[in-house]
């Protein structure tokens, strides 16, 4: 019963957005979010640590540095491009992406 009141407000806001996109002729493409705001958009390591508070984002590997949540949103950005692809490798798309801007 609890998940199904938690999550509540997620699914209508995921209605609402289907909706209204259907209206405006935009597609909606649902990515799978976990570990987004923990993987360099850059490089493509996934760690906790990459992820030091709620607002800085610092590769251990290669050291980016950036907003955590414009990290988080580059890389469901590149999810949600490759979700269509028969074969997308996060490493190889990763590579492709412009470098992001270090905030």
């Amino acid at each position: 019963m609890r998940w199904l009141l938690g999550n509540w407000a997620f699914l209508q806001l995921r209605q609402f957005i289907a909706y209204k996109a259907e209206a405006a002729g935009v597609p909606v493409v649902l990515v799978d979010p976990r570990n987004s705001s923990r993987t360099c958009s850059v490089c493509g390591y996934c760690a906790k640590a990459n992820r030091k508070s709620q607002s800085s984002f610092r590769c251990q590997e290669c050291g980016f540095e950036a907003n955590a949540d414009f990290n988080a949103a580059v890389n469901l950005k590149a999810r949600g491009e490759c979700s269509d692809a028969l074969l997308c490798r996060s490493e190889a798309h990763a590579s492709n992406q412009a470098q992001a801007p270090v905030l």
